[in-house]
């Protein structure tokens, strides 16, 4: 049974059963012991991660190393670029997607604003991106998964092994809640309805003087007699009791197992979204080396920019296009 509160977790284990639980601490991702027991006893989640999850959120904070770098090349594209006249764009008065897609579509790759507009409709889509597409979603896992069944049916075959018992012990913090439940669990309950005993005893009573008065059949008598016999013999086998083990067992059996994975319908366009970034952080990547070129004259510099400008107008109007119609399925 379950010690007091702040002692150390004991149960008694065979070899095979034991073997069962390292194991699983490593399948389900778990580097201590003692953090595995500590979570599955208290009925914690165990969240797993696919291996489709991938590392696809947080696009918004990663970009923004590039776009300050975006920004330092552009000022020299406009410094040294003469453009006929443009009207400045009050930016601020954009603020819906579409409205910024439209306004983008329109501009030239020369516009002075081009970059401005550029960024800020890129980090709109990046953050939709990251909190409507890329995030994963956490959800448990079915009774009849394959991970669950299987573990049943090794506990159940650990359990039936032999192998002498020895007691283990990990320390899981604070045992008032596991305590408790291993404690209030019906087999360890010691109250006894006496009640059909006494009734049993009361009818045999009355049989008793029926028979002695000529008045009732020794069957009748017989029955009670064997009534209270069984009832007897009822209480008096050895209790059974909920023990710290079987405890195990229940939780382990019924594990709280989640999957931290991606929508399979959104894999397609979440690996399309990121490759588009990979791709605009090599360009950008490429701008900055060639701008710093010790041979690159200014018209060189100039044109690379130029041909970066064309790339991030690309990319942000491909990424527009994969969010948004995603969002409208």
């Amino acid at each position: 049974m379950a010690k007091s509160k702040n002692k150390a977790f004991n149960y008694w284990a065979n070899p095979h059963e034991e073997a069962l639980y390292n194991d699983l601490v490593k399948e389900l991702g778990y580097k201590k012991r003692t953090t595995f027991f500590k979570d599955f006893l208290h009925g914690k989640p165990i969240i797993l991660t696919s291996t489709e999850a991938g590392d696809y959120t947080n696009q918004e904070p990663k970009f923004k190393p590039n776009s300050v770098q975006i920004q330092q090349l552009d000022s020299y594209f406009i410094s040294n670029y003469t453009v006929s006249d443009a009207e400045n764009i009050d930016l601020d008065s954009y603020r819906k997607i579409e409205d910024l897609v439209k306004l983008l579509k329109s501009m030239k790759a020369t516009h002075h604003q081009l970059v401005d507009v550029c960024l800020k409709l890129l980090n709109k889509i990046l953050v939709k991106f990251d909190f409507e597409v890329g995030a994963p979603q956490i959800t448990p896992l079915p009774q009849d998964n394959e991970l669950k069944k299987s573990i049943q049916t090794r506990l159940e075959n650990a359990k039936r092994r032999k192998g002498k018992r020895s007691q283990q012990k990990v320390n899981i913090g604070d045992l008032m809640n596991v305590d408790g439940q291993v404690n209030s669990h019906p087999m360890n309950q010691n109250k006894i309805d006496v009640s059909p005993i006494v009734q049993a005893l009361l009818d045999s009573i009355v049989a008793i003087e029926t028979v002695q008065n000529d008045n009732g059949n020794s069957d009748y008598l017989n029955s009670k007699t064997e009534q209270l016999e069984k009832m007897v013999r009822s209480i008096s086998k050895p209790k059974t009791f909920y023990f710290n083990h079987d405890f195990i067992f229940d939780k382990l059996k019924n594990i709280n197992i989640y999957i931290y994975s991606h929508d399979l319908e959104n894999l397609s366009v979440i690996t399309q979204f990121t490759a588009n970034m990979s791709e605009l952080n090599a360009s950008i990547k490429d701008c900055h080396l060639k701008f710093n070129n010790d041979k690159s004259t200014k018209n060189d510099k100039v044109k690379t920019v130029f041909d970066l400008r064309k790339k991030i107008k690309a990319t942000v109007l491909n990424q527009v296009e994969l969010i948004l119609e995603e969002g409208s399925k």
